[in-house]
């Protein structure tokens, strides 16, 4: 009995390293798949037999092949993910608008600025009309003054249909982000049933489990997710303490016209908005939604350059609108006809919708005596520059303009910082979650060695086992006959 026994002890350790090598195999298999992880066969004594006094093993059962994989560090990098998607689309979208200006948003001293895009633009605009005053019988100038501002209009108009572009591209974006955000929640909710159906008996699901955890760290980027695993094996995920995914189940987000062109995301089942802040919490789509805004103009209540593009453009909106209806206010006064500046629909003048009123050179008003040489009105206007007409008084045409780029540079230097401080933590963390869950081929040969070593050991036991089972087995027959 007891040469029996050994027999199965030996071949337990058999296929125990055999399920070793196995796991290995596949991990080598996997060495090049980047949300695959680290698996190991875990092996436990077997129960014991007791003979009399004395207990005697059976050898090693393999209990599961588990991953390995740091939790703690999952629950990390995913918070980490929110984070960056937030400040990484912001980054993104503040480089595009910086492109779209045409000014170098990151410089120190705004004051640089004045050498390119609009603020070249505006400055070249306001010396023409110098010139005009200093000579204002020169219909070169005057040419020149019209060529300026019609520069001035076709700048102003180009951005501001840019940012509108722009900020329809991110509306867009923001239903294409809801549209993959249900694909991975059904798909999510998917895996849960099959995990939980493979668990039952007694098995892990650990490749669904790597596919289940990629489409975790992918939502945890796009929103604020919160999530934990349950004991059957399924995990359930949270927005702001209401279920996204529940075990199979999932609930789809949609994305709802709120009486003008842009979206809101609500929950699809009951059409109730998401709470920005509570729900959404961090994650592309809520910086996608934010630096969008909902129009022209911010939202009351938003931080400065929270809601990105509608700031810009309220900004552009107040620079076009004030230049023009203070030179409208001197180039012809309460005679609308003979305005400067007009706008393409009639409606108040912004960013967007001013022209140039004026048809040819002799349409420009210098002065109201009609002396050749009298410029006093084109000094008037030209005086504008340097007036406070701004900010209650307190800025001039160059310095609000000025104002209005700085902001936003530290607005976009805040978010490209942000992004990468971010994104130091994920590259560290990430590290971390590798050098546990990765699979290296060093360490792989190495375990592959040990387990081809136990293996060919245990089978020696066995045939030597078989040699003392044959030789007993033979002599009872000799001494039989």
């Amino acid at each position: 009995m007891g040469s029996f026994s050994g027999l199965y002890i030996s071949f337990s350790g058999v296929n125990a390293s055999k399920r070793s090598l196995e796991s290995i195999s596949h991990n080598i298999s996997n060495v090049d798949n980047y949300y695959y992880t680290r698996q190991r066969a875990i092996h436990a004594d077997s129960p014991y037999n007791k003979y009399g006094n004395y207990k005697v093993g059976l050898g090693v059962d393999t209990q599961k092949v588990g991953q390995v994989r740091d939790e703690f560090l999952d629950k990390k990098i995913r918070g980490e993910l929110s984070k960056y998607g937030f400040w990484g689309v912001r980054a993104d979208i503040f480089s595009q608008i910086e492109e779209i200006i045409g000014e170098d948003l990151g410089k120190k001293d705004k004051k640089d600025t004045e050498d390119i895009g609009l603020s070249k633009i505006m400055d070249d605009f306001w010396k023409s009309w110098e010139e005009v005053a200093n000579d204002p019988s020169n219909n070169t100038k005057r040419e020149h003054l019209k060529q300026r501002a019609i520069e001035f209009v076709d700048n102003v108009n180009h951005i501001y249909n840019q940012l509108n572009d722009l900020q329809f591209s991110l509306n867009k974006n923001v239903k294409d982000v809801v549209s993959s955000v249900n694909e991975k929640s059904k798909r999510v909710a998917e895996l849960n049933q099959q995990i939980v159906a493979s668990e039952a008996t007694g098995a892990k699901a650990n490749d669904y489990r790597d596919e289940r955890n990629k489409l975790l760290d992918e939502l945890s980027q796009i929103m604020g997710i919160d999530y934990y695993e349950t004991s059957s094996g399924s995990v359930n995920v949270t927005l702001g303490g209401r279920h996204l995914i529940s075990e199979g189940r999932y609930r789809e987000l949609s994305t709802v016209e709120d009486g003008g062109p842009f979206v809101d995301v609500c929950w699809g089942d009951s059409g109730e908005k998401l709470d920005l802040d509570d729900e959404l919490k961090s994650g592309e789509l809520l910086g996608l939604i934010k630096a969008r805004g909902k129009g022209d103009s911010p939202s009351i209540g938003s931080k400065q350059y929270e809601e990105m593009i509608p700031t810009i453009k309220a900004q552009l909106d107040t620079l076009v609108n004030t230049i023009a209806n203070a030179i409208n206010g001197i180039h012809g006064g309460n005679d609308t006809s003979k305005h400067f500046f007009g706008s393409i629909d009639g409606k108040d003048i912004r960013a967007g919708n001013i022209k140039l009123n004026i048809e040819n050179v002799n349409d420009i008003i210098v002065s109201d005596s009609g002396d050749a040489n009298d410029g006093s009105i084109a000094k008037a206007i030209l005086d504008l520059r340097n007036g406070k007409i701004y900010g209650e008084g307190k800025l001039n045409i160059d310095e609000f303009y000025r104002n209005l780029i700085g902001d936003l540079g530290l607005s976009g230097e805040e978010s490209i910082n942000m992004a990468m401080a971010h994104e130091t933590v994920i590259n560290e963390v990430e590290g971390k979650r590798k050098s546990i869950s990765g699979v290296s081929l060093d360490e792989e040969m190495s375990e592959m060695l040990k387990y081809q070593h136990a293996y060919v050991a245990n089978t020696r036991v066995v045939n030597a086992i078989d040699e003392m089972i044959e030789n007993v087995v033979n002599r009872l027959g000799v001494v039989g006959r």
